[in-house]
């Protein structure tokens, strides 16, 4: 049996980043292309994360070589929200079903993803994505309708981060030389998500300056939906702005990232866990955007509002 299939970003996710990019063009007096490429995830947006990885491939040469034309040609910003809404529905990935967990995916827990590849391995570090099932599509009755972080589902998101944990501790052969747990997403903001972590997490908790791709997400709703209400303001205060540290404001959610020992988090949720002092490590975490890796690990979500 086929999955239904659903438009994967909202026409919102795409405004909000066109909005924010425009502005600082503006207000740097830098191209649009230049401000695109740097302050936003559009040209990973378009191209399912490919463009960095597959310059030759034709379709995502092609949608490039369109959006770069409207980007110099189309000097209207509403009108440019929806030529570029409109190039990326004609996209071969524009369509996506639920990202339902397989039984070969040994990292996935439910809604939660272990990343231990090489790139983490060697900085120590197990990296946690969300990847939304988005089960509540699937509902019929309008009270299952709902996101994966409601009040519906939290035990099981609980349980599933629970398993995930004691995974890692039970495994130690697997995340061999690991001695950091890192989340790094604007879903920290989110009181709900936060609650996954131990109390001490705020001792490792930071802001993330000066990094917006992972931003975007906040502008659909956990059904793919654009989330109009959180756009229209954002689009007003960006218009607005004559700072760029204005502009950067009106960003409803930061990234926050979390770096904590892992030890904190088996004292959470491993119950035969023996305590044992646990001593702060600074981890330098290099992001590197010039390749698409870490882009295609990023998923976006929003919350039940």
């Amino acid at each position: 049996m086929r999955r239904k299939k659903y438009i994967k970003y909202p026409y919102e996710y795409f405004a909000a980043q066109i909005e924010f990019g425009v502005r600082l063009a503006q207000i740097k007096k830098i191209s649009r292309r230049q401000s695109f490429l740097k302050y936003t995830d559009l040209y990973g947006s378009l191209t399912n994360h490919t463009f960095a990885d597959n310059k030759k491939n034709k379709w995502v040469k092609k949608v490039l070589v369109k959006f770069e034309y409207l980007i110099k040609n189309v000097k209207d910003i509403d009108k440019l929200c929806i030529e570029t809404y409109n190039l990326f529905l004609d996209t071969p990935y524009a369509r996506i079903s639920p990202d339902l967990p397989k039984k070969s995916d040994k990292l996935r827990f439910g809604c939660f993803r272990l990343n231990y590849s090489d790139y983490y391995r060697s900085r120590k570090i197990v990296r946690l994505h969300f990847s939304p099932t988005r089960a509540g599509l699937s509902q019929k009755n309008q009270e299952f309708r709902a996101s994966d972080l409601s009040s519906i589902y939290i035990n099981d998101r609980n349980k599933e981060f629970s398993e995930m944990i004691n995974y890692i501790y039970n495994n130690p052969e697997k995340f061999e030389g690991a001695t950091h747990f890192l989340s790094s997403t604007w879903m920290q903001s989110l009181p709900v998500y936060q609650s996954f972590f131990p109390v001490e997490s705020v001792n490792y908790r930071k802001p993330v300056e000066n990094i917006y791709m992972w931003l975007w997400g906040q502008f659909m709703k956990w059904d793919l939906s654009g989330n109009t209400k959180r756009y229209l303001e954002f689009k007003g205060k960006v218009r607005s702005a004559k700072m760029v540290s204005t502009v950067v404001a009106a960003i409803p959610f930061k990234v926050y990232e979390v770096c904590i020992p892992l030890e904190e988090m088996f004292k959470k949720y491993v119950p035969e866990y023996v305590d044992v002092p646990v001593v702060s490590e600074n981890i330098s975490i290099p992001v590197q955007f010039d390749t698409s890796r870490p882009l295609r690990s990023h998923t976006v979500y929003q919350s039940e509002e």
